[in-house]
């Protein structure tokens, strides 16, 4: 439960980066995210449907396949226009963005795992 402030602050944080750095964006570049989103939320939803019976019910399979799917396919997105205004180069903007990412990614997952079921958080030790 400790961990769970943290990785909230840099979920909200990036949030409010995207929000103040985007620029004009329109829906063509909703395009890839949401291609993502689509692919992985079959596959994901698929390989929990496998061992379905590791979760408690299906609202939680649900919630933790789809949850994860967004977040892939959301991260690059809300990542990219903070990136650019963080950096000049498009080798340092590549950098931010992929540390971001990984960072965003990593909390929006574990806020999703602790809101979803915090027992799979115990058994992972975190």
């Amino acid at each position: 439960r400790v961990l769970v402030w943290p990785a909230s602050i840099i979920v909200l944080g990036v949030l409010g980066a995207f929000i103040a750095c985007r620029r004009a964006q329109g829906r063509a570049q909703w395009k890839g995210p949401l291609v993502v989103f689509l692919g992985l939320s079959l596959v994901f939803v698929a390989w929990a449907f496998l061992i379905r019976e590791q979760f408690p019910s299906d609202a939680v399979l649900a919630s933790l396949a789809l949850g994860s799917a967004f977040i892939a396919g959301a991260s690059p997105y809300l990542v990219g226009p903070i990136a650019q205004a963080a950096a000049k180069t498009k080798a340092a903007q590549m950098a931010v963005a992929g540390l971001l990412v990984w960072l965003f990614a990593a909390s929006a997952l574990y806020v999703l795992i602790w809101l979803t079921f915090e027992h799979y958080l115990m058994v992972l030790g975190l």
